[in-house]
């Protein structure tokens, strides 16, 4: 009986103890409102904040990026190993944007690219269009069918800005894979490529720019222009590699043309360049024209072709 009571009275204290400890809502008050602190989810990771922090920096320049402000966006990794992200931004259902961002080995995040247009770099539309046209894929697979698919089947690589790649794997055999261009949708076929890890940073880009500081100057770009049906840099050799000279190039509004080499110069690859701009922490950008625009640091372009003008 002692015993009974006892344990009956080590109940009754820790009851106090909690009623004591655990805070109880004043009757009759309100409850929280629907997204107030009290009930806000947790807060999205620091990588989201950032992206979210250059989009709505971004939509504030106007222009082809006004509509980054209310877009929805999405985010994948690029390849193993890279520590990067494709950001696509999507408005009323259709693609309008992209961001590309690395980690940065000593903390932080670095933006390597970013551009508008209806077909953003890594877009599964522009992947599923190009293998229908190549009859790669089953004559009645849907879009919803094929986005479905394990992820092992398209795997998203970026080596540099025009050696961004999908690893198509046509089936189980690991020799029958297809490289297509994740910007334009080209099919390269089955050349070997082996990309680095760490590629996002081990060109040293410092373009970590904040665009509440940074004037995209649209109105001065140059009209776009199809650098095959422009073959001078062919037989040219490339002048100055200095950002200064390329500003003087488009300011003369000479025709400006960057060429790289892919895959152990197995391919080369023109594109027409329409715009340079410096921000306020002087980074340097230079504006390409492949299928929408791309904004890509210009030591990271330099690092890895060349620009000719006539």
């Amino acid at each position: 009986m002692l015993k009974e009571k006892v344990v009956y009275a080590l109940i009754i204290l820790l009851a106090l103890m909690i009623f004591t400890l655990v805070p109880i809502p004043t009757l009759g008050a309100p409850l929280p409102a629907k997204g107030s602190e009290v009930l806000k989810e947790a807060p999205a990771s620091l990588l989201d904040k950032q992206i979210e922090e250059w989009i709505q920096s971004m939509a504030k320049q106007g222009g082809s990026y006004r509509d980054f402000s209310s877009a929805d966006w999405t985010r994948e990794p690029i390849g193993a190993g890279m520590h990067g992200w494709i950001v696509i931004l999507e408005k009323d259902g259709k693609e309008i944007g992209y961001l590309v961002v690395g980690a940065k080995p000593d903390g932080g995040y670095v933006l390597t690219e970013f551009g508008t247009g209806a077909y953003p770099l890594f877009s599964l539309h522009t992947l599923y269009r190009s293998l229908q046209l190549a009859e790669l894929l089953p004559a009645k697979q849907t879009f919803k069918q094929f986005s479905a698919l394990p992820a092992e089947r398209f795997v998203r690589l970026y080596e540099s800005p025009l050696e961004a790649v999908w690893v198509w794997q046509a089936s189980k055999d690991p020799k029958d894979r297809q490289l297509i261009d994740a910007k334009t949708g080209e099919l390269y076929g089955a050349l070997a490529y082996n990309p680095n890890d760490d590629v996002l940073y081990k060109d040293n880009i410092s373009s970590d720019a904040g665009f509440s500081q940074f004037d995209m100057n649209e109105k001065d770009w140059k009209p776009s222009f199809d650098a095959y049906q422009h073959l001078f840099w062919l037989n040219k050799k490339p002048f100055a590699r200095s950002f200064s000279s390329i500003e003087a190039s488009l300011k003369q509004h000479k025709r400006t043309v960057y060429v790289t080499t892919l895959f152990d110069e197995a391919v080369t690859q023109p594109v027409s360049v329409i715009g340079a701009v410096t921000d306020q922490s002087e980074a340097q950008w230079i504006v390409l024209d492949q299928d929408g625009t791309r904004i890509i640091p210009f030591e990271l372009l330099q690092n890895r072709g060349s620009f000719y003008s006539r």
